[in-house]
């Protein structure tokens, strides 16, 4: 056999392989799952929506039926996570619709309480219709596969008829994994669409949100540059000033008492690398050189090497993460290390960080006294803004006593270049 007629083959069950991957795709079959238990399971919210909204509406012409029918809707809407967990199978996630509280009137005014009785009384006839789309794809290509088996009995077709209808029949049946598949996305649509959250609402909670981490960002920056007004003007100033003096009365009497103008010059030098590494304190959290030179691995190395308690790092980046995230996740670092060395009295801490090409997922460790919080006024609470306004997640898991785990997860969108410069 030749070379090129390896590669013709090879391309052929490549082909082919691609034409059939529906078929053995998992997808496919939860799908063919979703939609048959749809059938049944839509039975259980219409029978339980039916029976008690027939028998605790017409009650509310006497008073009674007011309360027994918001009871009857919140039962109905409990039946229904059913079929919004269901909807998972398919790949689509249902998160479920809020339910107003307050007085009885007002959720027997509520109109999500109401959207999911309409759901419960109405989810049959799609599951139903769902089903019969299920027969017709697959039946169909199934029916013409089948003609060369009893297709020669027939008078009114011929080898030629039959060959061409069993090819069809194989087409369509390449396809019919991935009509299933949209079957059931559409199927699950229609469940988030009547009892999902509401669009509108969801977009207003958005805008909420926003609003908020803005103000938390803005707080937590005024708070980081009131930190560094104040530890310049009575840390690294007062040094500076001390420094000044040091050396003017060293200059003064470098003739006259030369032992004690190299004391002081002595003591100049100390300033002056207190001054330095008050400095470095001073500019944690903003964008330092190395971060831009070597990665975020060299940099929180560095971090870790500079504190005063042992820490364990271990950084597994699948790709480099990009600026605005390798700085925050530096700022994390940075602020709860301090934070160890400040308050925990911990004899030792570890960081891991692992990143992937959508998100990076910090976990700061410590062995202390524990108590540690995001509250307004703590040590972690500029950690939290900064988390949120970059629509991250901080958790905090401080019992009195200790341990303490800050789990902190910052997500960003566009894949970033790999570690290895790819």
């Amino acid at each position: 056999m030749t070379a090129g007629t390896t590669t013709r083959d090879e391309q052929a069950v490549a082909a082919l392989r691609r034409a059939t991957a529906g078929l053995t795709d998992p997808r496919t079959w939860r799908a063919v799952g979703y939609v048959l238990v749809g059938s049944v399971s839509t039975l259980l919210p219409l029978c339980v929506a039916a029976g008690l909204l027939v028998v605790t509406v017409p009650l509310v012409l006497v008073g009674v039926g007011i309360p027994l029918t918001v009871w009857a809707l919140g039962l109905v809407a409990a039946v229904n996570g059913i079929e919004r967990r269901r909807a998972a199978w398919v790949g689509v996630e249902v998160a479920p619709r809020p339910l107003l509280g307050g007085s009885v009137v007002e959720r027997f005014r509520d109109r999500a309480r109401w959207r999911h009785a309409v759901f419960a009384l109405t989810a049959w006839a799609p599951a139903m219709l769902a089903v019969a789309a299920l027969v017709v794809v697959w039946g169909v290509p199934a029916y013409l596969l089948s003609m060369p088996v009893w297709g020669w009995s027939s008078d009114e077709l011929s080898w030629p008829e039959i060959i061409g209808l069993t090819a069809v029949g194989a087409v369509l049946l390449c396809l019919a994994p991935w009509a299933t598949q949209w079957l059931g996305r559409l199927l699950a649509a229609f469940t988030a669409t009547v009892v999902g959250p509401d669009r509108l609402a969801s977009m207003q909670q958005q805008v909420e949100d926003l609003s908020e981490n803005r103000d938390a960002i803005l707080a937590a920056v005024g708070d980081e540059r009131r930190r560094i007004e104040r530890n310049l003007h009575d840390g690294v100033q007062q040094q500076l000033v001390a420094l000044g003096i040091d050396i003017g009365l060293a200059e003064a009497k470098i003739e006259s008492d030369p032992d004690a103008a190299r004391a002081l010059l002595a003591e100049a030098r100390d300033r002056t690398r207190a001054a330095i590494a008050e400095l470095r304190v001073i500019g944690r959290g903003l964008h330092p050189a190395i971060l831009g030179d070597r990665g975020l691995d060299a940099a929180l190395s560095a971090v870790a090497a500079g504190s005063s308690v042992p820490v364990t790092l271990r950084c597994d980046l699948v790709v480099e993460p990009p600026t605005a995230v390798a700085e925050a996740a530096y700022f994390v670092v940075s602020e709860a290390l301090t934070n160890v060395m400040k308050h925990s009295g911990a004899r030792a801490a570890a960081v891991d960080v692992v990143g992937t090409r959508s998100e990076l997922v910090l976990t700061v460790y410590d062995d202390g006294r524990g108590g540690a919080t995001t509250a307004v006024g703590s040590g972690l609470a500029g950690v939290a803004a900064r988390v949120r306004g970059m629509d991250g997640h901080v958790e905090v898991t401080s019992p009195a006593g200790g341990p303490t785990t800050v789990s902190v997860t910052l997500p960003w969108g566009a894949p970033a270049r790999d570690t290895d410069g790819r």
